[in-house]
């Protein structure tokens, strides 16, 4: 793990406890730019994640006008739900010292996103797409740039 990767991942590990549930207004704009089958996930992210990926969307808007990275950048840690690890867990999985099948499930998210989105009847195939194209084969440069 290279130096740049351990001072972000220590930022965010901060962040994580810093977070707070996101305002009505937010809300309001999510409910606007996510349709069903995405917004159902979205809401079952622990509330650290689902401020984390606002923030994410955000900083997506100030460099694009492209409505489906907002969708993007608002699920792309919708894998998160197949693993319920707390915060210490994140941190030692994220470095290497935690090994279980729950933190190898939040380290592989965006897999675990994948099957999760193509279980959920409410979810399109043309979502399903987006997500694994940009999110899974190609890491979306854009999305890449956004997530710190």
């Amino acid at each position: 793990m290279i130096k740049s990767d351990i001072y972000t991942k220590s930022i965010r590990a901060i962040r994580f406890l810093f977070y707070k549930d996101i305002s009505v207004q937010d809300q309001i704009s999510i409910t606007e730019i996510l349709d069903e089958g995405f917004l159902s996930l979205f809401w079952q992210l622990k509330k650290e994640d689902r401020a984390h990926s606002l923030e994410v969307m955000k900083r997506v808007k100030k460099i694009s006008k492209e409505k489906e990275m907002y969708k993007l950048a608002l699920v792309h840690d919708i894998g998160k739900v197949c693993s319920d690890i707390g915060w210490f867990g994140r941190i030692f999985a994220g470095i290497g010292f935690n090994r279980s099948v729950t933190a190898n499930k939040y380290k592989d998210h965006e897999i675990m996103g994948k099957f999760l989105l193509m279980r959920t009847k409410t979810v399109t195939n043309e979502d399903i797409k987006l997500y694994i194209d940009h999110l899974i084969i190609d890491r979306h440069q854009l999305l890449e740039r956004c997530d710190y």
